[in-house]
């Protein structure tokens, strides 16, 4: 990052970009046992620790992305970006490559760091939890992903919500 500031002549203080690198890895990674020091409002976990998006090694000194299942991902949520993507990008087509949806601009699968597998489970997930408007085809080895008509994209998300309360 900070050979970034230096290549757009950008002015950062060391002690500022490490504070934002904790910030950006505190929302993404659960917070180091044995801190001692730390205010408890601090300490609380950020929801999107439990996407499982980053991975620190084992001596915690470097850290990549996890690519691939994520369990605590609801297909409610992952038909929601979807559509949104779909929306997006596919100006009323409404077919796109599983290539596309993996590995696309802000695309679901970047987003949530899906493989191929997973992606393709989602699909086949939402199928029910769209019932059937969204679903994918194989023909001659290329996986598309068909949307029939618009989702309502919140109505989805009240769905999943209501029913995980029960």
């Amino acid at each position: 990052m900070k050979s970034f500031a230096e290549k757009h002549s950008l002015k950062v203080r060391d002690a500022s970009l490490m504070r934002d690198i904790d910030c950006l890895l505190r929302t993404y990674l659960p917070i180091r046992s044995g801190t001692r020091t730390a205010v408890i409002e601090d300490t609380f976990d950020c929801p999107l620790q439990e996407l499982g998006l980053i991975q620190a090694s084992p001596d915690g000194e470097f850290y990549r992305f996890a690519i691939g299942p994520k369990p605590s991902l609801p297909p409610a949520v992952f038909a929601f970006a979807l559509n949104e993507y779909f929306t997006k990008t596919k100006s009323g087509r409404n077919t796109m490559s599983v290539q596309e949806c993996l590995y696309g601009t802000e695309s679901p699968g970047q987003a949530f760091k899906l493989d191929e597998n997973s992606l393709v489970d989602y699909i086949e997930a939402i199928e029910d939890v769209t019932e059937g408007i969204v679903t994918l085809d194989e023909t001659a080895g290329l996986k598309q992903i068909y949307r029939r008509q618009n989702l309502d994209p919140l109505r989805l998300l009240e769905n999943h919500y209501r029913t995980d309360r029960r």
